[in-house]
């Protein structure tokens, strides 16, 4: 029997027991039985109320210190068609793009700043009072910006407003207490900037939300014959709120009454043992380095110390393996976000940034997504300091014999082109012929044709004095 001590990001976890993935992570988890635990119960709960679905074009794969020599091993993973479901931190939020924390008096700080920027600095620390009253906090926050940009009643019943909270997962921090543990949600500050890509465009207060580890055990069975695990022993902590972490295991033992299962030659079980928050270090001028953040633990946890076979109890040697793996999905740049809708699971499934390179007028250009399935509903959001200009967007459909249709939104946009700044989205609606079925459907594709801008110094200045008005 062999145990490996694991850290995986939330999307890798979701993965077990579902889908394979590449790069070592797979040779380690095949034939797994995933165990009624504490911790799985709370992340499930997590992923039920606060993930999102995710296909994203490809996948990255980083598989840490399965051999003695620690090496990292990478792998790419073509996961188009593949849907993931993740809380929202491995999707490119780093040191270039931080969500908003809508504190309205830090934006309209922001706006009366001087008009030299002011690199991004560490403001303080989240607390309880930051949470409360959230969601007049965030309308506020949006209104603010809804006027600096001399409002949205410009646009025709096409263009809805898209909320800032989808810059980040805030009900999540809301919902694990993230203001309740000093030095754990780390907010920073600026004023309103025009020279840097538009992911540092930012204004007022933002944060670097703590992505989510999942620790796990996996004992894998490397003999030549059928074995039975009654249970494992360890340390049980039935706390449910949000703790700082230490990584001391604590004294004591108990068994954990998990159910038994049995192992064929080759065959794994895996633990989930506990559920890990750290927030990303942030380069931070005023200290010349990167400022650590406070770690913490969220939901009970049970760290095993041995296994029980045969009736007997087997300490671990202290020599299992210990590993890491992310999986991360990503473009870097500026761009609108695409989503489709997906009737079957009632949900809308993002898809990533499109017109990537399309950053100018003069580099207006088309992008397209493929499916294998029938999609006719989607929706463009503009979450940056940006303007977005959309001049077209067609559908295509490939059916069984070969038939291909060409088809034009029916709902959603007005007239062309249709104009995005930040907070808004269109959702595009494509009507197919009745008798088309969505099981002749062999391909569906979505083109769009435009380009988006950063806003320029002038855009700045005029939010200025518009939101100070």
């Amino acid at each position: 029997m062999n145990a490996t001590f694991i850290r995986m990001s939330d999307l890798v976890a979701d993965t077990i027991g579902k889908q394979q993935l590449p790069g070592g992570y797979d040779a380690l988890m095949a034939g797994s039985q995933l165990i009624e635990t504490s911790a799985l119960g709370t992340f499930e709960n997590l992923l039920s109320q606060f993930s999102y679905p995710i296909e994203p074009e490809s996948l990255t794969v980083s598989f840490d210190g399965r051999d003695d020599n620690k090496e990292t091993n990478r792998a790419e993973y073509s996961s188009l068609g593949t849907r993931f479901r993740t809380l929202g931190v491995w999707d490119g939020l780093g040191d270039s793009t931080l969500p908003f924390f809508p504190l309205p008096d830090e934006l309209r700080r922001a706006m009366r700043g001087p008009n030299e920027y002011t690199d991004d600095a560490f403001l303080r620390f989240a607390t309880l009072e930051d949470f409360q009253h959230l969601t007049d906090k965030r309308r506020e926050y949006v209104q603010i910006w809804r006027d600096s940009m001399g409002g949205f009643d410009k646009f025709e019943q096409g263009l809805v407003d898209a909320t800032i909270s989808e810059l980040g997962n805030l009900d999540l921090m809301e919902h694990i207490g993230a203001g309740t543990v000093q030095g754990f949600l780390p907010l920073y500050y600026s004023t309103l900037d025009a020279n840097e890509c538009a992911g540092k465009m930012f204004g007022g207060a933002y944060y670097a939300q703590p992505a989510l580890y999942v620790d796990a055990l996996v004992c894998r069975n490397t003999g030549t014959e059928l074995l039975r695990v009654d249970d494992f022993f360890g340390t049980n902590d039935a706390t449910s709120e949000l703790r700082l972490y230490s990584p001391t295991t604590p004294a004591g033992e108990s068994r954990f009454d998990w159910r038994p299962v049995e192992l064929a030659p080759g065959e794994s079980v895996v633990a989930i043992q506990r559920l890990l928050f750290s927030a990303f270090g942030q380069y931070d001028p005023q200290i010349g380095g990167r400022r650590s953040f406070s770690k913490a633990i969220f939901g009970p946890t049970q760290l095993p110390k041995g296994i029980v076979m045969g009736g007997e109890s087997y300490p671990f040697d202290g020599r299992s393996h210990n590993t890491l793996i992310v999986a991360s999905y990503a473009g870097k740049g500026s761009c609108p976000y695409l989503s489709s809708w997906c009737d079957q699971a009632q949900e809308w499934v993002q898809l990533g940034k499109v017109l990537t390179h399309c950053n100018a007028a003069d580099l207006e250009g088309e992008d397209s997504r493929e499916f294998g399935d029938l999609r006719t509903k989607f929706k463009l959001v503009e979450r940056e300091h940006e303007r977005t200009t959309i001049r077209a967007a067609k559908l295509e459909i490939e059916t069984l014999s070969g038939e291909v249709f060409h088809i034009q939104p029916s709902k959603g946009a007005q007239y062309w082109p249709v104009i995005l700044d930040i907070g808004q989205m269109v959702e595009l609606e494509f009507d197919t012929p009745v008798d088309l079925r969505p099981a002749d459907v062999t391909k569906t594709r979505l083109r769009l044709r435009g380009y988006y801008e950063n806003y320029l110094q002038e855009d700045f200045e005029r939010c200025r004095e518009l939101a100070l008005a």
